[in-house]
């Protein structure tokens, strides 16, 4: 099982040096990967809720910095050497499809292949309209937009034609350095997601989720995969979780919820954390690695 974490691009270290310290600090003490959000605005009002949290608002204030995540991958490429870095989620309705797999395919070009790219639809409406984007087709939208992204990757002569893009014959290169293009991980519960991860996904990247509904979209993706001809068992399942590891109890729950991931067929987890400073947040992650990594890898 591989082992991510997220950085904090958020708050008080989301800045050049913080988050180059972690990232180095993160690959010298033998994390697989490290992951970054996608939010451009944090709106004042919020309409729906956010599932993740108690009372159902998203937890950064507004005025909280919250660094771009394509940028901010662009940055890690330079300062680190072995760490694959990967998006959780992006957002994809957001972006012109064709400079977005340009831009994914530059840096996977530029870290020598090692760029995961976690997608989603989106879930705020107020981010949406800030952006100016329709909410309510986000689904489809995404679906449309991930084959044109596709179809820059891997063909020579390029052309789309659907509902909301149209691409004419054009060459897109570089093509990434993996091929036949990054692992693709889908982020997200609803019936869509599920299908989309199956379909045209290399994995599903669930958060927040309980072991029981973990389970219950998994088997729903690889049911979604067979159904397209794909093979099911080459999917990758990527974990989300928040745990807490600061004294013995803590770590042995965590211990025990991450062997059930890995019994659940959890390929990957992905860590979110917070932390104050660099102290503090080497402090809890050399823990990790000496209190809890070693009792499950």
């Amino acid at each position: 099982m591989k082992l991510g974490v997220f950085l904090p691009q958020v708050g008080p270290l989301a800045e050049a040096a913080g988050l180059r310290d972690l990232a180095q600090m993160i690959e010298a003490l033998g994390f697989d990967s490290a992951w970054v959000n996608d939010h451009v605005v944090i709106p004042w009002q919020q309409s729906r809720p956010y599932v993740r949290s108690r009372d159902g608002r998203f937890p950064v204030a507004p005025e909280t910095p919250f660094l771009e995540a394509v940028t901010v991958l662009g940055y890690l490429v330079g300062v680190t050497r072995r760490l694959r870095l990967g998006t959780g989620v992006l957002v994809v309705p957001w972006r012109n499809p064709v400079l977005t797999a340009k831009q994914l395919a530059t840096l996977d070009v530029l870290s020598g292949g090692r760029l995961i790219v976690g997608v989603g639809a989106g879930w705020w409406p107020e981010e949406f309209a800030a952006l100016a984007t329709p909410f309510a087709d986000r689904g489809r939208r995404t679906d449309e937009y991930l084959e044109v992204i596709r179809r820059c990757w891997t063909e020579r002569h390029t052309g789309f034609h659907g509902r909301y893009y149209d691409l004419d014959d054009v060459g897109c290169f570089p093509k990434p350095a993996q091929r036949p293009h990054p692992p693709l991980v889908v982020g997200g519960a609803s019936p869509g997601a599920l299908r989309r991860a199956g379909r045209v996904g290399d994995g599903w990247q669930p958060a927040g989720l309980s072991d029981g509904e973990i389970a219950a979209g998994w088997e729903r993706v690889r049911a979604e995969a067979r159904a397209a001809g794909r093979d099911a068992a080459a999917l990758l399942l990527s974990v989300q979780v928040r745990l807490r590891w600061a004294d013995d109890d803590e770590a042995e729950q965590a211990v025990a919820a991450l062997r059930r991931l890995r019994a659940q067929g959890a390929g990957q987890v992905v860590l979110e954390f917070a932390a104050a400073d660099l102290t503090a947040a080497r402090r809890q992650l050399e823990r990790f690695m000496s209190a809890v990594w070693p009792a499950v890898a």
